[in-house]
């Protein structure tokens, strides 16, 4: 049997709608992450009290979780200008957080566990490209939680 594999990334690259990328995230399996967006998308669409989502936020997100399998899918929500955060848990109460900037770029935070005697708490943030910031974390991805 011949299997055709679908780009996803490549349908997300080239979608022209919130919709487009939305459905390239259920067809990669991201079901959960593609019907938060779309409750979100339909908010803003509903609401005039909620900002429209920004797309090219959208396309950041959605890019990061296709591309890098060390990312589960986030806790997603946006922001007064419609950008999208996304956050993640680490274990024993500590998170890691992105919000997805029009011009690519993340601007992120991540904290470890509450501080122990001892024990110094680990944390850093910034605002950097998607391939710095996902380096600058690089420790909180392999503790993020997984469902």
């Amino acid at each position: 049997m011949v299997t055709q594999e679908i780009d996803h990334r490549g349908r997300i690259a080239s979608a022209a709608t919130p919709d487009e990328v939305i459905a390239a995230l259920r067809a990669f399996g991201l079901e959960s992450t593609a019907k938060r967006l779309a409750y979100l998308l339909g908010l803003s669409i509903d609401d005039p009290e909620e900002p429209p989502l920004n797309f090219e936020s959208l396309l950041a997100l959605a890019d990061l979780l296709v591309c890098d399998d060390r990312v589960s899918e986030p806790v997603i929500s946006t922001d007064p200008d419609g950008l999208l955060l996304a956050e993640w848990r680490v274990p024993s109460e500590g998170l890691m957080a992105f919000e997805f900037l029009p011009d690519g770029r993340i601007r992120f935070a991540a904290i470890s566990a509450p501080a122990v005697r001892d024990t110094e708490r680990t944390s850093v943030y910034g605002t950097l490209p998607k391939d710095e910031a996902l380096a600058a974390v690089a420790p909180f991805l392999l503790e993020i939680e997984r469902p």
